[in-house]
């Protein structure tokens, strides 16, 4: 059997802790760009511009695609019954008895 020793470390913390100081005197206050002007003056430019909607306003829709396929599965079964039996309620006229 082994046994386990039990070792204890003792933390002693001081009454006053160190003051950590930054000197930031080297810092600038603010970066400014030099060079770059303050304004830009549009010479020539109207002053406004009016948009006026027409009398008759018209908007032309037109597809100008390829053609556009459209496919329909036809179960003729459904129409006519799954022996070739026609349901009275078929799009073909009913078999009468004779």
């Amino acid at each position: 059997m082994s046994k386990t020793l039990w070792h204890t470390i003792k933390l002693e913390v001081p009454n006053v802790m160190p003051t950590i100081k930054i000197d930031a005197s080297g810092i600038p206050e603010k970066i400014q760009v030099v060079g770059i002007p303050s304004a830009i003056e549009l010479i020539g430019a109207p002053s406004e511009i009016k948009l006026v909607m027409p009398e008759k306003p018209e908007i032309e829709l037109v597809y100008k695609g390829a053609p556009i396929d459209v496919k329909i599965n036809l179960d003729v079964t459904k129409l006519t019954g799954e022996n070739g039996e026609q349901p009275c309620f078929a799009l073909v006229p009913c078999n009468k008895p004779a």
